[in-house]
C-alpha cells in the first residue's frame, strides 16, 4: 500500500477493517471481468454496494470508472474511498497517483490530495471534500480554470461535477485522466485505456475509447467494431 506522507490531520489511511472489506468486493469485480464500461452501469455493482455498506461504508457516488464510498480513518476523519469497477479502470486511480507524486508543487495543490493507494491500482483514499450547489461549484471551477492556465497545465475532464471545497480551499475532488504541462506536453499519468459503451453489454457494435500515455496525453474517439 503506497501511503501519502505529506499530509495533514486527516490522512485518511484505510483501517484493518476497511482493508479487509475492500479484498472482498475487489474479488467481486475481478470476477464479474468487465471488458467494457458502462455509462448506466443499471444494478451491474448492487452485491458490491452490499457488501460495502454491511459493513458500514455508505455508498456516496459512481463516475464512469470508480464506485465510492465514505469511512472513517483512525483519527476519527472523514474520507472517502474510490474502488476500480474493472482492472481496465484501475487506469483513474494510476493516473491520480501519478499526478499527486510527480506534478509540480505550484499546480499540485488546486488537487485534493490522496491518503493511500492501493499498489495494484484497485482503491485511492481521499478527504472528503465539501460539494456545494451548482452555481457555486462553477465559481470554484473558475477559480482551478485560472490557477491552472497560468501555470500552463491542463487537466482532462475538469467540469462542475469534479470539483468542491476542502478547509475551504477550493480542489479538483477527481482527476483520473491524468495532467498536461502545454508548454513541454508533459503528461502527469500511465498509459492505459477504456472502452465504454452506453449501457452494460459484452459484444457492443461500437463504443467510445478514452485513452492516456506519457507520450500522447488524453485522447478520445469512437469506434465500431468489425463483425
Amino acid at each position: 500500500m503506497w501511503k501519502n506522507r505529506d499530509v495533514g490531520k486527516c490522512p485518511c489511511y484505510p483501517t484493518k477493517e476497511l482493508l479487509q472489506t475492500l479484498d472482498k468486493v475487489v474479488d467481486m469485480i475481478e470476477e464479474l471481468g468487465q471488458e467494457y464500461l458502462a455509462f448506466d452501469t443499471s444494478e451491474l455493482y448492487k452485491d458490491v454496494d452490499k457488501v460495502m455498506e454491511n459493513a458500514g461504508y455508505k455508498k456516496i457516488g459512481e463516475g464512469l470508472t470508480r464506485l465510492i464510498y465514505e469511512f472513517k480513518d483512525e483519527n476519527n476523519c472523514d474520507c472517502v474511498v474510490k474502488i476500480a469497477k474493472s482492472k481496465d479502470a484501475r487506469l483513474s486511480n494510476f493516473n491520480e497517483v501519478a499526478v499527486m507524486v510527480d506534478a509540480p508543487r505550484d499546480v499540485k495543490n488546486v488537487f485534493l490530495e490522496l491518503g493511500a493507494a492501493d499498489e495494484e491500482g484497485w482503491w485511492v483514499t481521499q478527504p472528503k471534500a465539501k460539494i456545494p450547489r451548482r452555481g457555486e461549484r462553477f465559481k470554484i471551477l473558475d477559480q482551478i480554470w485560472d490557477v491552472l492556465d497560468k501555470a500552463g497545465f491542463d487537466c482532462h475532464d475538469l467540469h462542475s461535477d469534479n470539483v468542491g471545497l476542502y478547509a475551504w480551499r477550493p480542489v479538483i475532488i477527481n482527476y483520473g485522466f491524468g495532467l498536461t504541462c502545454v508548454k513541454s506536453k508533459t503528461f502527469y499519468g500511465v498509459r492505459g485505456q477504456l472502452k465504454v459503451t452506453e449501457k452494460p453489454t459484452p459484444e457492443p457494435t461500437e463504443f467510445t475509447r478514452f485513452a492516456t500515455s506519457p507520450g500522447e496525453g488524453f485522447r478520445v474517439e469512437q469506434v465500431k467494431e468489425v463483425q
